[in-house]
């Protein structure tokens, strides 16, 4: 069972412990990825930008969700899954 709770009010500064992504489907199906830290880092060491203005230093928290969200969307149906062949 996946449980979360906000942060504090006011405190941002909260340590990430896990990144999910969560998707619900049509007819009801629900799919969820959770990512800890560990996996996350280990995919940030394989990203080959490493300029100054690279997505992972300026964009840490979108970066992990768009990292949580690809391995969802690895879950999920495809299309060729959803429409019968007619």
């Amino acid at each position: 069972m996946l449980s979360t709770a906000p942060a504090a009010e006011g405190n941002d500064t909260a340590p990430i412990e896990r990144v999910y992504a969560a998707a619900l489907t049509k007819d009801g199906a629900f799919y969820v990825s959770v990512m800890s830290m560990a996996e996350i880092n280990k995919i940030r060491t394989m990203s080959k930008a490493s300029r100054e203005d690279a997505p992972w230093k300026l964009w840490t928290e979108e970066m992990m969700k768009k990292t949580a969200l690809r391995r969802l969307s690895k879950l999920l149906p495809a299309g060729r899954d959803i429409f019968a062949e007619e």
